[in-house]
C-alpha cells in the first residue's frame, strides 16, 4: 500500500481536527481531569484501609493479650491445650475476617478508579 492509499484511509475533516491545538488542549485537560479524580479516589480507598487497618489491629492485639491471660489461667495440660487451640481458631478466623474486609476496601477504591480510567479511553 503506497501513502497515497493510505491517506485515503482517514478523513481529512478528522485528520484537521486530530492535529487541532485546541482539541489537543482541551483533551489533555479532560484526561487530566479523570486521571485527577481517579487518583483522589484511590487515595481516599487507601485512607479508608489504612484507618480500617490500624482499628483491627488494635482490635487484634487487645483480643490476643486476653487470650493469653485466658489461656495462662489453665490448671491441667489439658486444659492450657484446649484455651490455646481455641485462642488460635479465634486467631486465624478474626485475622481471615479481616484481610477480606481489607481486601473489599482495596477492591471497591480500585475498581472505582478504574471505570473513570476505563471511560477516559473509551471517549
Amino acid at each position: 500500500m503506497d501513502m497515497n492509499q493510505m491517506m485515503k484511509m482517514f478523513d481529512m475533516k478528522q485528520m484537521a481536527d486530530m492535529w487541532n491545538v485546541e482539541n489537543m488542549k482541551e483533551m489533555s485537560e479532560k484526561s487530566l481531569a479523570k486521571c485527577k479524580e481517579a487518583n483522589e479516589i484511590l487515595m481516599e480507598g487507601m485512607n479508608s484501609y489504612s484507618k480500617r487497618q490500624a482499628e483491627l489491629t488494635k482490635e487484634s492485639v487487645e483480643a490476643n493479650i486476653a487470650s493469653v491471660k485466658e489461656v495462662a489461667t489453665s490448671k491441667t495440660v489439658e486444659e492450657f491445650v484446649s484455651k490455646q487451640h481455641s485462642a488460635v481458631e479465634a486467631w486465624v478466623e478474626r485475622n481471615t475476617s479481616a484481610v477480606k474486609e481489607l481486601s473489599e476496601i482495596a477492591k471497591t477504591s480500585h475498581d472505582k478508579a478504574s471505570d473513570i480510567v476505563k471511560e477516559m479511553v473509551k471517549n
